[in-house]
């Protein structure tokens, strides 16, 4: 499948993908590293997209044939230390959750540790750097206290905006994000926090029991997160959507669609799907691959493989989409789909002037005047890159 995209990308796309069988990962993965042109590329790559423990494990399959000895104690150096990171983080986490039950607060982890267990069952398999909690907003001044007794202080006022408050502790740099909502007032379009206590799921961390998101409102949250905020510009962020279907199967899609189309993200979470899909071999329902294949779809992955692929994440060029859209359709139809009539500059142009997070994180507008978000990014778009922005043309 992965063939038709870049030699550091593809040997990205094979670390995360999801694996057939062993002989046939062993043989994909031996290709995708003998046609490496630049191992420091594919090793920043692998940093900037935080993939670092999928793609030593991948390189490990196949005995490190193919890989400089400099840069294979590159990759062996960072995947150690982000096992050491990871299980500080995991106990940090549980005391944290511990100290908050022990003065009567509910409290909820999210993304990081959560995530490499519940989807990975593997601690040292994902990349993350810092905790998030989601207590309940009257709780916390309370919660305050406790991070300070924990040696953390605060990294700056309460984030009205975000709705997240940061905490840091200045002797082994740790922070933690704490939400009481999770998403912020202007993206949340009817998301109720109030359902997300009422619908949590029980994990087990190490032998503590804590709530989590359920699989349908994982699946959301993480494609509005990755795709609206951080537009899917980590290759990670895919790879936690492939692995969520692979760890539920039994996924229920009518009710994803149904939030998703209440909240008005069905666009969102078909691109987290289609993404996961095309790229990395994951799972998914015939008709939800259908509904996925549509023009604005297969224009905004397009888009979103090359923020994967650069390490300054920017707005790629009309002719370097153009590769990329082409590359996506290959793959499509290596899977045994037809990806639909070929698409030109009008997509691109409508693509890339769609409103973002950002957007609308710079400028607050009620719900009926969202429409004039359309001419508010083509005036940020040439004020960040004046005329550069048309050579991009």
């Amino acid at each position: 499948m992965s063939e038709p995209f870049a030699s550091e990308l593809t040997l990205l796309i094979e670390a995360t993908c999801i694996a057939t069988s062993s002989r046939s990962r062993a043989e994909r993965t031996r290709r995708a590293a003998a046609a490496v042109v630049d191992w420091k590329l594919a090793f920043q790559m692998s940093q900037k997209n935080r993939v670092i423990p999928m793609v030593y494990d991948t390189l490990r399959s196949i005995e490190f044939e193919s890989v400089p000895a400099a840069w294979r104690d590159e990759f062996e150096e960072e995947f150690k230390r982000c096992q050491r990171e990871n299980l500080a983080h995991v106990r940090e986490l549980l005391g944290i959750l511990a100290d908050l039950a022990a003065r009567g607060l509910r409290a909820s982890p999210y993304k990081g540790p959560v995530l490499a267990l519940a989807l990975y069952d593997d601690l040292g398999q994902r990349q993350f750097y810092d905790l998030d909690i989601v207590v309940e907003e009257g709780e916390l001044d309370t919660v305050a206290e406790v991070m300070r007794a924990r040696g953390f202080e605060s990294g700056g006022p309460r984030d009205l905006a975000d709705c997240e408050w940061h905490f840091v502790r200045k002797s082994d740099r740790t922070l933690v994000e704490v939400h009481w909502d999770l998403l912020p007032a202007r993206h949340r379009k009817g998301y109720d926090i109030d359902s997300y206590w009422d619908r949590l799921v029980p994990l087990s961390i190490f032998g503590t029991e804590v709530e989590v998101l359920g699989p349908e409102d994982l699946f959301i949250v993480l494609c509005i997160h990755g795709g609206e905020k951080h537009r899917w510009v980590r290759l990670q962020m895919a790879a936690d959507i492939a692995r969520l279907f692979v760890a539920h199967p039994d996924l229920d899609w009518g009710v994803v669609l149904e939030r998703a189309e209440g909240l008005g993200r069905e666009h969102t979470v078909l691109v987290g799907a289609y993404l996961a899909w095309v790229l990395l071999d994951a799972p998914l329902p015939e008709r939800v691959v259908r509904s996925a294949q549509t023009a604005s779809i297969r224009a905004e992955v397009a888009l979103t493989l090359e923020r994967m692929a650069r390490l300054d994440s920017g707005l790629p060029k009309y002719s370097e989409w153009r590769t990329h859209l082409a590359r996506l359709d290959a793959a499509a139809i290596g899977r045994g789909t037809h990806p639909g009539a070929p698409l030109g500059l009008v997509r691109y142009l409508v693509t890339i002037l769609r409103p973002e997070w950002t957007d609308r994180q710079a400028l607050a507008l009620p719900r009926p005047l969202e429409f004039v978000y359309w001419i508010y990014r083509p005036y940020r778009l040439l004020r960040a890159h004046g005329l550069a922005l048309f050579k991009r043309l």
